[in-house]
């Protein structure tokens, strides 16, 4: 109940924090879309337009400014006849001061919002321009665009005075306000689009969250069959393949874990319940001669033995399982394999079996003396064991292509084509009664295949054409 408790409360903080994520992240988008729509479009066409009346306007009271200086007397009766003759129907305002300051002419029409007509910044704007410069300014109030513009009256490089008029734009003042009203529409249609996506998204990702957290309750729980559907979004699919990928794994190693343990356990249990059996059968008979207790005391030997050679092996995959590191050195190949030799000719000789060596003694590889011999050891015993009498076991050492290979065949029976890809499989026998009367453990080729893999190489079997079986051991060249 605790475990199912832990897992519903994990699962809710997952999606909860899901949640948090996407709405941080929906909160910053439609920000930054509302920012954009609802300011930029706008800003460019208050800008556009600021442009379009700087150059217009100016350029208007230029026209006014040079007529007025063309007057053979600057006059406040010459200026009003002037300024009457200007086309004045889209103009507020228009005003001309002398050149101290002082309105000499002042014309207004009759707007509704030429209460926006501001005296400070027209006697602000007349000022600049008295001091010989071309004054715009202007700004967007509530969909209008109000803006003054005023130029010197000049008589050469004499400053007579200035020209300024108002304007009252609402037609552009519309348009960006009706551009803005459109933006808006269009920003609550992309946040109803965004928020649709992100409950659709949300939804999704919480389902497929719950699936994944169940898929591994229940790999966890032991459920190694089941299996997650792989859907159409590539990163979902991804992590539904490896963690089916995963299940799969583990039932296998699983699988493997209890075969092992079965295994290594029969094979322990045998020479065990031996022993057991002749020490009762020694420590039960009162009358025992001397030679049957000798020969029942030489099998409980040769059982401890066998026993023995079962866990050396069992502790070597154990070393090599847990990737224990050793250093490696330059091994000549030729001076291990007489070691091994030595050892395995009074066998060979017991069943008239001859060695056939064709060694390169310069062949060398980076490993260490117990690991290669462990490999020649194992493969060559197995040459002597599984042969028939008076037959023949070939080894080989040679260089081909950069690497070293080493090659052990025997004139056996052979290994059944269907078997081969098992034989390097733990406990595993071709023939079960064969390889216990050999004194096989099924180890020897597992621990063959692990320690040459652990120095970078390869091991393969193959069927003999003339009969027998063929191991290729593939080790890079030692290149120091």
């Amino acid at each position: 109940m605790d475990i199912i408790s832990k897992d519903s409360k994990s699962a809710k903080k997952i999606r909860v924090s899901i949640y948090v994520i996407i709405g941080a992240v929906y909160f910053i988008l439609m920000a930054l879309i509302f920012v954009i729509l609802n300011t930029y479009p706008a800003m460019l066409s208050r800008d556009m337009v600021f442009a379009s009346k700087e150059t217009a306007l100016v350029s208007r009271v230029s026209v006014i400014s040079s007529t007025i200086s063309s007057l053979s007397r600057f006059s406040v009766a010459n200026v009003e006849q002037v300024m009457q003759m200007v086309d004045s129907d889209d103009i507020a305002v228009m005003a001309v001061a002398d050149e101290n300051g002082n309105v000499i002419y002042s014309a207004q029409k009759g707007d509704e919002n030429i209460d926006k007509y501001d005296e400070y910044t027209n006697m602000r704007t007349i000022s600049y321009a008295l001091q010989y410069n071309d004054v715009f300014v202007s700004r967007y109030e509530r969909g209008l665009f109000l803006s003054y513009a005023a130029v010197p009256i000049t008589d050469f490089e004499e400053v007579l005075g200035a020209v300024l008029i108002f304007e009252i734009d609402s037609e552009q003042g519309a348009m960006i306000l009706n551009l803005q009203k459109d933006m808006l529409k269009v920003s609550v249609i992309i946040f109803a689009i965004v928020t649709f996506s992100c409950a659709l998204a949300i939804l999704f990702m919480s389902r497929e969250i719950t699936l994944y957290i169940d898929a591994l309750k229940r790999i966890r729980d032991g459920d190694y069959s089941h299996k997650l559907k792989q859907g159409n979004v590539s990163e979902f699919a991804k992590i539904s393949g490896e963690i089916n990928f995963l299940a799969e794994t583990i039932s296998k190693n699983e699988e493997m874990r209890r075969r092992f343990v079965s295994d290594a356990s029969h094979e322990l249990k045998t020479p065990l319940t031996s022993i057991k059996l002749l020490s009762d059968s020694i420590t039960q008979s009162e009358n025992m001669d001397a030679e049957t207790m000798r020969d029942f005391v030489v099998d409980i030997g040769e059982e401890a033995q066998r026993l023995s050679r079962i866990t050396e092996k069992l502790l070597s995959l154990t070393r090599i399982d847990n990737k224990v590191v050793r250093e490696k050195t330059p091994v000549k190949l030729s001076k291990t394999i007489e070691q091994v030799l030595k050892i395995l000719t009074p066998l060979a000789e017991s069943n008239k079996i001859t060695f056939v060596c064709d060694i390169d003694k310069e062949c060398t590889v980076l490993a260490t003396d117990d690991d290669i011999y462990q490999i020649a050891l194992n493969l060559m015993e197995n040459a002597v064991k599984y042969n028939f009498p008076e037959g023949k076991v070939f080894v080989t050492v040679r260089e081909v292509d950069g690497c070293v290979e080493f090659i052990v065949e025997d004139t056996g029976v052979g290994v059944p084509e269907d078997a081969i890809p098992f034989l390097f499989d733990r406990f595993y026998r071709v023939d079960k009664a064969r390889s216990r009367a050999a004194g096989g453990s099924g180890l020897g080729l597992s621990i063959v295949k692990a320690t040459v893999e652990e120095h970078g190489g390869t091991v393969r079997a193959e069927r003999r054409e003339t009969g027998g079986t063929k191991f290729i051991v593939v080790f890079p060249k030692d290149i120091e």
